[in-house]
């Protein structure tokens, strides 16, 4: 009994070890270790004598290979479990949940198209649980991933900016984003970008790979994260408009503390995978990179302010917004510059800092160049 208590202490240690790591690629090699142990604790329990002991050491091998993501031997051990005639009925149900758990991700994963790119996404935080994140959360994240995807797309497939109206017909059908459903592990889900049949001979023209957009996306990421290199990201994306536009779309990514603590974006590209993590602090790095451009912008237009408040009504097309202030006064502003869609849509009726410059302290003439969420201000 000694010895099975001996792997089963070994196996706690390293689960929490786990559940502590910030890196997926350690966390999941934590629980094979632990779920390793556990199997060994199991093989020295006696199931006639130490029923429950059997099936509490039983439940945790099987969940932690799940966690491990080693699906095959999951399934295995619970199957063999379930039909052990002396297991009890509490580690019986238990195993049954959890095989319809290892099902339903060996499902998510054999749904896959090998041959597309699937990009892995982990949401990490107080707010999320195990295969569980608000709402609300999870929808903002995923509807910038989309536009992130489709402006790459764009971008590569040297298409004229889109200042406004809906994404370009082939643009959709050569790279579209599907989501696969949430798998263990805080709350990770993939991302794989499928193209379709295509419409360039009507139109007359080219459209990227998904593989291309994959790879220039995983790389626009990772320079953002590594740190305000403005001559980095001038290489990976030339032309100023595009540019811009992808980190205001990252900005809206970016953890604010409030929702998630990290955001996590993994890509095996040709078995080489790439790691991206976002948290709080990047919103610094943005800070930097978009600065410049900014002050450049607002040289001579007036002096620099910010309104903090409530984005209520974006006119776009006829360059104003309406904010609610923090004191319940309204205030419209005229907009300079340009203000897009894809990064504005999703702050109406948030809070927001409006960074722009007065035109008129008296008369409260403000202009809008940027709005920001107000973790990033």
């Amino acid at each position: 009994m000694s010895e099975s208590l001996n792997h089963h202490r070994a196996a706690e240690e390293l689960a929490s070890k786990a559940e502590l790591s910030k890196s997926e690629e350690e966390r999941r090699h934590l629980y094979a270790e632990a779920a390793a142990n556990e199997e060994l604790a199991l093989g020295t329990v006696d199931e006639t004598h130490h029923s429950r002991t059997f099936g509490v050491i039983g439940v945790n091998a099987a969940s932690l290979f799940y966690r491990a993501q080693e699906y095959s031997k999951a399934e295995e051990i619970a199957l063999r479990l379930v039909q052990t005639s002396s297991l009890p009925d509490f580690a019986r149900t238990q195993l049954k949940y959890l095989i319809q758990e290892i099902w339903s991700a060996q499902s998510a994963i054999t749904s896959l198209n090998p041959n597309h790119p699937v990009i892995e996404v982990a949401l990490r935080g107080e707010a999320i649980g195990y295969g569980l994140a608000p709402l609300d959360v999870v929808m903002s994240k995923l509807d910038s991933i989309q536009k992130l995807v489709y402006r790459t797309a764009e971008y590569l497939g040297n298409r004229t900016f889109r200042a406004r109206g809906p994404v370009p017909l082939d643009i959709k059908q050569a790279c579209q984003p599907f989501m696969s459903q949430p798998l263990p592990g805080s709350y990770r889900f993939y991302i794989q970008l499928q193209s379709f049949e295509s419409v360039e001979n009507v139109l007359n023209v080219s459209s990227p790979e998904p593989t291309e957009v994959a790879s220039k996306l995983m790389a626009v990421l990772s320079v953002i994260s590594k740190g305000p290199s403005q001559d980095d990201l001038n290489v990976q994306v030339v032309e100023p408009r595009y540019r811009d536009t992808l980190v205001k779309l990252v900005r809206n990514l970016v953890p604010t503390g409030e929702d998630i603590d990290e955001i996590e974006f993994r890509y095996d590209s040709s078995g080489l995978p790439i790691t991206t993590i976002f948290t709080k602090a990047t919103m610094s790095i943005i800070k930097d990179l978009l600065e410049p451009q900014a002050l450049l912008d607002s040289k001579g237009l007036g002096m620099r302010g910010t309104l903090v408040g409530t984005l209520r009504a974006p006119h776009l097309d006829e360059f104003w917004l309406e904010l609610t202030l923090d004191d319940g006064q309204r205030q419209r502003c005229d907009i300079h510059g340009l203000l897009l869609d894809d990064i504005v849509g999703p702050m109406v009726n948030h809070r927001v800092a409006a960074v722009g410059f007065w035109q008129d302290l008296t008369k409260r003439k403000f202009v809008v160049s940027d709005i920001q969420p107000v973790s990033s201000f």
